[in-house]
């Protein structure tokens, strides 16, 4: 057995952070901007949580996004603090909801919902290439999947990038006309590949 010395900690008073770069701009590596979920255990949430109780913790702990589980820890989705604003919870609100009955799933993104980009062709593109992917698709988040095993590697957040390159990144949402057709487009593809 190894003889391991304890030191006093008197003289330490700073925690050890990653190196990151003095600056980044849109040509750096995107997979710079990513925790790697294999790597770094993600901090998980049940969909079931109170969305005040983690609102206020993601707050506390200085954490944008995080993945939503359900009672089998199955991926179903994920939340940011942009679904957690006082005017999101007011809309469930109007729903009828109570607020303190309103729950991490019930105002969370769902995974069907949420577009995810191929880890291999991350690993040789530019942190703009992902933006102007995320632009053109007008969403908020996008995941970072390792297609040949479907496990997701980690999450894009339009506001993590924004607050790192320390820049505004302007996301425009889909067109209402947009969001109310597309659907009614794919079933009738879907449908009319039923009849073939």
């Amino acid at each position: 057995m190894k003889n391991l010395h304890l030191y006093s900690t008197l003289e330490v008073d700073e925690l050890a952070w990653p190196e990151r770069p003095v600056s980044y701009t849109l040509d750096s590596p995107a997979r710079d901007f990513i925790s790697d979920f294999r790597l770094s255990r993600p901090m998980v949430f049940d969909s079931a949580t109170s969305a005040d109780d983690l609102k206020a913790f993601m707050l506390n702990a200085h954490i944008q996004v995080t993945p939503v589980v359900d009672s089998q820890s199955h991926f179903i989705g994920i939340v940011g603090l942009s679904e957690l604003t006082e005017q999101a919870l007011m809309r469930k609100l109007s729903e009828g909801y109570h607020r303190s009955d309103i729950r991490v799933g019930d105002v969370m993104i769902r995974r069907r919902d949420l577009p995810a980009f191929d880890s291999v062709e991350i690993d040789t593109a530019s942190i703009g290439d992902v933006i102007a992917a995320i632009r053109e698709h007008g969403c908020r988040y996008a995941l970072v999947v390792d297609r040949p095993t479907h496990r997701i590697r980690g999450i894009y957040s339009v506001e993590e990038l924004s607050s790192i390159l320390k820049a505004p990144i302007e996301i425009r949402d889909q067109s209402s006309f947009y969001r109310v057709f597309a659907p009614v487009s794919l079933a009738n593809q879907r449908r009319a590949r039923s009849w073939d």
